[in-house]
């Protein structure tokens, strides 16, 4: 029991930085999602409460926490817990391109703020951190502990590698282009339950074989270094994402260029939270 009011039920989400547990609150009579942060990761603890506070009262796409405390020498953010998230939602419920294309206009929502507002990047969107409730139509962007300034050299990993953009596994300078690319990849997930770059699990770095997946869709990272093991693509990345989506019977060109902007592997030639939020209308 936790403060004698939180007692845990399961394990929802062990991460490097935090681990999330569910809780049944005896006090309110109902279940919390608790976010646990040691004293060795203090930091994104107060980072991601000083985030969430930042947000205007208006933006309701995010999931703002009940309480915060410190328990036995570890940090506690207290949520409403929700049973979904968008990866399970996916794999639960059979859906149309309006309801995709309703979930990516509400999830933009927040992301806007973080970029116009803040001048900062979320750093880890994916669709296990986007809760559902499909009940009450409400989608809820999570988890800021990453959400840093643009412009900055982290000079360590973040975020979740298979949705990285290739200048965060390379630790260069970063900006909120780097959501850009992990929201092009959230949206390939949608349409088709898979993920656009999947890299085989190995022996090799992971962060290796995740570029050299990037390189076979998108080119080569690195002009001067040209690979010898890797077969580059001959046709541009839009008709390989086409290709790809014919796949799984999606025959639509508009929503093959749109992920094509946003994986191109110069951040500055994806298109502003803004110009894909005008992308994401035409759909």
């Amino acid at each position: 029991m936790i403060k004698n009011i939180y007692k845990s039920e399961s394990r929802i989400y062990i991460g490097t930085n935090s681990r999330v547990i569910k809780c049944y609150n005896n006090k309110q009579n109902e279940y919390n999602a608790l976010k646990i942060f040691t004293e060795q990761n203090k930091n994104d603890f107060y980072n991601e409460l000083k985030i969430i506070n930042m947000f205007a009262p208006n933006i309701e796409n995010i999931n703002k926490f009940i309480e915060y405390f410190e328990f036995n020498n570890e940090y506690y953010i207290v949520y409403p817990y929700y049973e979904l998230n968008l990866r399970s939602f996916l794999q639960s419920y059979k859906i149309n391109i309006n309801i995709i294309k309703y979930i990516l206009c509400e999830i933009i929502k927040p992301i806007k703020y973080i970029h116009n507002e803040l001048n900062s990047f979320h750093g880890d969107i994916k669709t296990d951190n986007i809760l559902v409730d499909p009940k009450n139509k409400k989608i809820k962007l999570i988890d800021f502990a990453t959400v840093n300034k643009n412009n900055q050299i982290v000079g360590k990993h973040f975020g979740t590698l298979l949705f990285n953009a290739p200048e965060v596994i390379l630790q260069s300078v970063i900006t909120s282009k780097c959501d850009i690319w992990s929201f092009g990849c959230l949206m390939y997930e949608m349409l088709t339950n898979n993920i656009l770059f999947d890299s085989v699990d190995s022996d090799t770095n992971p962060s290796i074989l995740q570029l050299k997946s990037i390189m076979k869709i998108c080119g080569n990272i690195n002009e001067e270094i040209v690979p010898q093991d890797i077969e580059l693509p001959t046709k541009c990345i839009n008709e390989i994402i086409y290709d790809k989506l014919c796949e799984f019977n999606i025959r639509d060109k508009n929503l093959a260029n749109i992920i094509g902007a946003t994986v191109v592997i110069d951040p500055s030639k994806r298109p502003s939270i803004n110009d894909l939020d005008k992308m994401i209308s035409s759909i």
